[in-house]
């Protein structure tokens, strides 16, 4: 069996810490749960980045237009819906919900339109379906009563329904905001990795004994991915740091309370 690298679940000590009255402890609490969602947002990101590359891998190994259409459109569907819950703020009960990950700054004008377009059509065709009208003066999704002149039956009545499948030009858009976001996404983990250890280390000065809480919650990182390789790879990872980036590790935990031999 590896010897895995010993991990520590924060989010008891997290949710403690926001239940705190002190306000270094509630800082650090609301630190570490916007790194938490930072992460998290960039991980669909992600996701939706690999059901992209699989696309255009489709295409290079099977030749354009190989893959059905309605199978591309559930892959560029899915990524679409990645990307904005990834990047909007979407409506949750109070505290239940993720915060989105703001990278609508870092763009430019014209990727900030074609990034309002993407939550349009995620909202208006894809999650929900509103009936007003194209989006753009695109029509996405759109469903039209009409009634037919049948000479066998006389008048009928019947429903026209048009739904996004697949746009090759949509997809361009999709992969150019996904690789956008993901590029900003890192740089926001890493200021909040950053931040999160400072506001921990604040706290720790008030309250000494949260070293000691972290370590009651160990990760069981087989358990949580179901393999031993996959944990090992994940704790070994170095995903907030870049190369050459020497002075990371200090940044992160210098001044923290030791717990060695605690």
């Amino acid at each position: 069996m590896t010897d895995l690298l010993p991990a520590f679940d924060l989010g008891p000590v997290t949710r403690m810490l926001l239940r705190r009255k002190d306000k270094a402890a509630r800082a650090a609490g609301e630190s570490l749960q916007r790194l938490r969602d930072a992460r998290s947002a960039v991980h669909d990101l992600i996701y939706a980045s690999e059901l992209l590359d699989f696309l255009a891998g489709e295409d290079l190994r099977e030749g354009p237009g190989t893959l059905p259409v309605s199978a591309r459109g559930t892959f560029l569907s899915n990524a679409i819906l990645l990307y904005v819950r990834a990047t909007q703020q979407g409506k949750s009960r109070k505290g239940s919900g993720r915060n989105h990950l703001d990278v609508r700054p870092s763009m430019t004008t014209e990727q900030q339109a074609k990034h309002d377009n993407l939550a349009n059509i995620r909202n208006k065709s894809i999650a929900h379906l509103d009936t007003d009208g194209p989006i753009e003066d695109r029509s996405y999704d759109e469903d039209v009563l009409i009634v037919v002149h049948d000479p066998l039956v006389g008048h009928r009545f019947d429903v026209a329904c048009s739904r996004l499948i697949f746009q090759a030009d949509l997809e361009d858009d999709v992969r150019a905001l996904v690789g956008a976001a993901i590029e900003a996404g890192w740089e926001i983990i890493r200021k909040r990795a950053a931040q999160a250890a400072e506001k921990l280390r604040d706290a720790s000065r008030v309250e000494p004994e949260i070293g000691q809480m972290i370590q009651k919650y160990p990760f069981d990182a087989v358990r949580f991915f179901g393999s031993e390789e996959i944990a090992d790879a994940f704790l070994r990872q170095s995903i907030f740091r870049k190369p050459g980036d020497d002075e990371f590790d200090q940044v992160i935990f210098e001044g923290w309370p030791s717990t060695k031999g605690r």
